[in-house]
């Protein structure tokens, strides 16, 4: 493996340790190496509002007794070159007599442009692609972009498709192990989305449990347009401990004012969004949710009707599904995507695969929406 590739994946490792704690903030890793390509100083950023991965990596050089002058940095994402909650981390790299950085990703910010700075003090900037590195950032330079938070949809599986029998029952197609691992996903989200129907069905609590990895306070949302989870519902009765947001049709909480406010004397908030074709604009949901609560990442973890509605969209920038080896051979069973009704293959959903990963007897895998073709 190069090199510089192989460095940017062990920075994108070490990136990996914010997670839950920087946000909305980008996961940044960093490696610093001195001339003959030994390994001075690591770092990353490690929480919101806190110093950055290069001059955390600075520090640990400093701390280890290394002089990082003529040294090369290897950084996950573009150096930043403005003064927000700390100092340009570009200064801090020159003051350092870094001769060269190595850099995965520019930073999409308005405020980016640390590169040129950075060659502008006469350190040589090389760019390399590392797709590791990429997907640390992914959420963070797509938030930038697009103002709208990155949107996973999770399911589980039979190997034939259904994620419940006909009569809705799904406990428990996967198994203990991964069942944990989704707790852990479900930790890791600043968002864990439903639909209505899924309150209905099935009365979730939709938080991580019986894991030690809670870093963040995850927040619930429910799309309801018409306004018909129940007072009683988990997800209600529990909204002192998880932050809790009903998002509804703006007709239908202008018109019934009375029962919006028992949401709110629960302490949930009862968001307003545009209709639209007889549901709600479910991309005004998600830059509301990226404007309102600083959104990243939302996991959504609802029946085929949502799900549906957020693919038809082109919503949904990964799909993570646990397949278990298990086969119902119904007709009739309830599958995970709903409403999307293509007239041919070539106008299905098409994803690509990311990575898969054994667990126990079940699959995890991994996508995301293929490029679309010209």
């Amino acid at each position: 493996m190069n090199r510089h590739l192989d460095m940017l994946n062990r920075a994108a490792r070490l990136g990996a340790r914010g997670i839950g704690r920087v946000e909305p903030n980008p996961l940044v890793g960093c490696i610093i190496t001195d001339p003959s390509g030994e390994i001075i100083g690591r770092g990353w950023h490690a929480r919101f509002g806190g110093p950055h991965a290069e001059v955390n990596a600075l520090g640990d050089c400093r701390q280890r007794g290394h002089d990082p002058r003529g040294s090369t940095l290897y950084a996950t994402l573009e150096p930043c070159n403005h003064t927000g909650k700390t100092p340009p981390c570009t200064e801090a790299i020159i003051n350092a007599g870094v001769a060269r950085c190595v850099i995965a990703r520019p930073d999409p910010s308005p405020a980016g442009g640390g590169a040129a700075r950075l060659e502008e003090a006469g350190i040589e900037v090389e760019w390399i692609d590392c797709p590791r590195a990429a997907r640390l950032t992914d959420s963070f330079v797509h938030r930038v972009t697009t103002k709208r938070p990155w949107v996973i949809v999770k399911w589980a599986q039979t190997l034939d498709g259904a994620i419940a029998t006909r009569d809705g029952k799904s406990r428990w197609i996967s198994n203990a192990s991964s069942r944990a691992a989704v707790h852990r996903l479900r930790a890791r989200m600043d968002i864990i989305m439903t639909g209505v129907g899924t309150v209905l069905s099935d009365d979730p609590m939709l938080t991580p449990r019986n894991t030690r990895r809670i870093v963040r306070q995850v927040r619930r949302v429910i799309v309801d347009p018409s306004l018909i989870t129940p007072i009683e519902a988990q997800i209600v009765r529990t909204a002192a401990e998880a932050p809790t947001t009903i998002a509804v049709d703006a007709t239908v909480a202008a018109s019934h004012v009375p029962l919006v406010e028992q949401f709110q004397e629960r302490g949930i908030e009862v968001l307003s969004v545009t209709p639209l074709q007889g549901d709600i604009d479910l991309t005004e949901l998600l830059e509301a949710l990226s404007t309102r609560h600083n959104a990243t990442r939302v996991l959504v973890e609802a029946g085929g009707g949502l799900v549906g509605k957020l693919l038809r969209s082109r919503l949904v920038d990964e799909v993570i599904t646990y397949i278990a080896p298990t086969i119902l051979g119904d007709a009739e069973a309830i599958g995970p995507v709903r409403g999307l009704d293509p007239k041919s293959m070539d106008a299905a959903a098409a994803l690509r695969l990311v990575r898969t990963r054994q667990i126990g007897n079940d699959i995890k895998a991994i996508y995301r929406p293929a490029p679309q073709q010209a």
